[in-house]
C-alpha cells in the first residue's frame, strides 16, 4: 500500500469502533462487517487517473431480478437519502448503496473525519433497510450477508446505529450548515463565471444560458436536522431506468445522486450538519467541502453518459456460505414507532425487537427448504 491516502482504510473501522476480528486488508482495499452488513473500502483514482478518492460500497440485497421494482425501490430511498447513491446492478442482480469521498487534507480538510462520517451514514442507512427485511419483502431478493474469512457475524456492532448515536444529534440547530453555505457563497464568485448567481439568506440560486439550475440551500432533513443540499437540475431530461443506469455507472461518481424532482431529474446530496463539522476545524473546512461537491454537481450536468459498473466488489468470499445463512430467519416487518398497540414478539439472533407478523412468518416458511429450518 503506496498510497498516502492508505491509512485511512486502518482509521475507519477504528474510528467506527469495528472490532479487529471483523476487519479484513487486503491490497486491494479493507473490507468489514458490523452486524449483518458489510462495507467494502477501496480506493480509486490517482497514478495519472485523476484525483485519489476513496470508494465506498455497501452491498444491501441479492438475487434481485426485477428490474423496475428496484429502479423504483432505488429512487425512492435516493429522493430522502443524505449521501451516497442506492442502484440496481442487473448483471450481478444486486441492490448497493455507494458514495466516492473527494480527499481534501492538501486543502486542510480532515479526511478521516469526512470518510468516517459518509461511511457511517451509508453503513446505517443499509442496515435499516436489511433489519426491516426489505431485501425479501420489497425487492423478492434476499439480505446481502457478508462473510468475513469464512466467518458469518452474529453479534452486533456499534456502527449500525451510527446516525441515531451522532448525525442526528449533530443536526438540532442550523449553525454549522449556515456558516458553510455563508463562506461558500464568497468563493462562488470565482466557481460560477458562466452562471447568473443570485445569493439570499440560506440559498443560492445559479441558472445557465443553456437551462441549467444549481440551488444550495440551507435546509432540514426530516430525519437527519439541519444541513446543506446541493441540487443541480440539467437541461436535459431522464426517465427512471436511465437514471438508474447513471446512479449506477461509476462515471463522475461522488457524494451525490440521481433522483426524479417534479417530473425533471436532478443531481443532489444533503450534507448534514455532522458532516460539515467532520470536515476540519478550520472554519472554511466545511465550506470547501461545500465547493467540492457543487463541482462535482456540474460535472454530473455537464457529462451524463453512463460508464462501467459502481460495483467494485459485487461477489464477497465464502459468498455461497452466506447463501445458506441469510433465508435462517423470519422476515422482520420492522418495529412501527407511531403504533400503541405493537408489542415485541421476535428477537432477532442478534437481540433486536422486531414486529414479526403471522402473515411475515408464512411467506418466511415459504422460502425454507427443509435443511434449512431450524430445530
Amino acid at each position: 500500500m503506496t498510497d498516502p491516502a492508505h491509512w485511512l482504510l486502518e482509521e475507519i473501522p477504528r474510528r467506527l469502533a469495528v472490532e479487529d476480528d471483523w476487519v479484513h486488508h487486503t491490497a486491494k482495499g479493507t473490507s468489514f462487517v458490523v452486524t449483518e452488513t458489510g462495507v467494502w473500502l477501496p480506493l480509486t483514482g490517482g497514478s495519472g487517473e485523476g484525483p485519489t478518492h476513496l470508494h465506498v460500497e455497501v452491498r444491501v440485497a441479492v438475487d434481485v431480478t426485477d428490474s423496475a421494482l428496484a429502479q423504483s425501490f432505488c429512487d425512492e430511498r435516493n429522493h430522502l437519502a443524505l449521501v451516497g447513491r442506492w442502484f440496481h446492478d442487473p448483471q450481478h442482480r444486486i441492490v448497493a448503496i455507494a458514495a466516492d469521498i473527494p480527499l481534501l487534507a492538501e486543502q486542510g480538510g480532515d479526511d478521516a473525519g469526512v470518510a468516517t462520517e459518509v461511511v457511517g451514514e451509508l453503513l446505517n442507512a443499509a442496515s435499516t433497510v436489511q433489519y426491516c427485511s426489505a431485501p425479501q419483502r420489497d425487492l423478492g431478493g434476499a439480505k446481502a450477508i457478508p462473510a468475513v474469512q469464512g466467518r458469518i457475524r452474529t453479534t452486533r456492532g456499534l456502527a449500525d446505529e451510527y446516525l441515531p448515536r451522532v448525525t442526528f444529534p449533530a443536526g438540532e440547530a442550523p449553525d454549522a450548515a449556515d456558516e458553510a453555505l455563508i463562506l461558500a457563497q464568497d468563493g462562488l464568485i470565482l466557481t460560477l463565471l458562466d452562471w447568473y448567481v443570485e445569493h439570499d439568506e440560506r440559498e443560492t440560486v445559479a441558472e445557465r444560458p443553456d437551462g441549467a439550475r444549481l440551488v444550495l440551500q440551507v435546509r432540514q432533513h426530516p430525519h437527519a436536522g439541519w444541513g446543506v443540499v446541493i441540487s443541480g437540475r440539467p437541461s436535459w431530461n431522464a426517465d427512471l431506468a436511465a437514471i438508474s443506469d447513471l446512479n449506477g455507472s461509476n462515471h463522475r461518481a461522488g457524494l451525490t445522486r440521481w433522483t426524479r424532482n417534479d417530473d425533471w431529474v436532478e443531481n443532489r446530496v444533503f450534507l448534514p450538519n455532522a458532516l460539515l463539522r467532520a470536515a476540519g476545524e478550520d472554519v472554511w473546512a466545511s465550506s470547501r467541502l461545500v465547493v467540492a461537491v457543487l463541482l462535482n454537481v456540474i460535472e454530473h450536468l455537464d457529462d451524463h453518459a453512463a460508464r462501467a459498473s459502481a460495483l467494485e466488489r459485487p461477489v464477497w468470499p465464502a459468498d455461497e456460505l452466506a447463501a445458506d445463512h441469510r433465508r435462517r430467519e423470519p422476515w422482520n416487518d420492522g418495529r412501527p414507532e407511531d403504533d400503541p398497540e405493537w408489542y415485541a414478539i421476535y428477537l432477532d439472533e442478534f437481540g433486536r425487537m422486531g414486529n414479526l407478523t403471522e402473515p411475515s412468518y408464512r411467506r418466511w416458511l415459504r422460502t425454507l427448504r427443509p435443511d434449512f429450518r431450524r430445530s
